[in-house]
């Protein structure tokens, strides 16, 4: 498995809190797709790739 991926509604709050219990992240910004969804990687306590996935808005 390469990774767990959970979706979010809100990824900036999402982060600040990640941020706030010193999470280590994987990538340094979020990545923004061309349908507005955007994501980031961290690391879980064992070293694990967790995603938190916002999906873009529906048209």
């Amino acid at each position: 498995m390469n990774h767990v991926a959970f979706t979010v509604d809100d990824l900036p709050k999402e982060i600040m809190e990640l941020k706030k219990q010193s999470v280590r992240f994987a990538q340094d910004q979020v990545t923004s797709l061309p349908d507005g969804s955007q994501y980031i990687f961290f690391y879980g306590p064992d070293r694990e790739r967790i995603e938190y996935f916002q999906p873009g808005a529906p048209d």
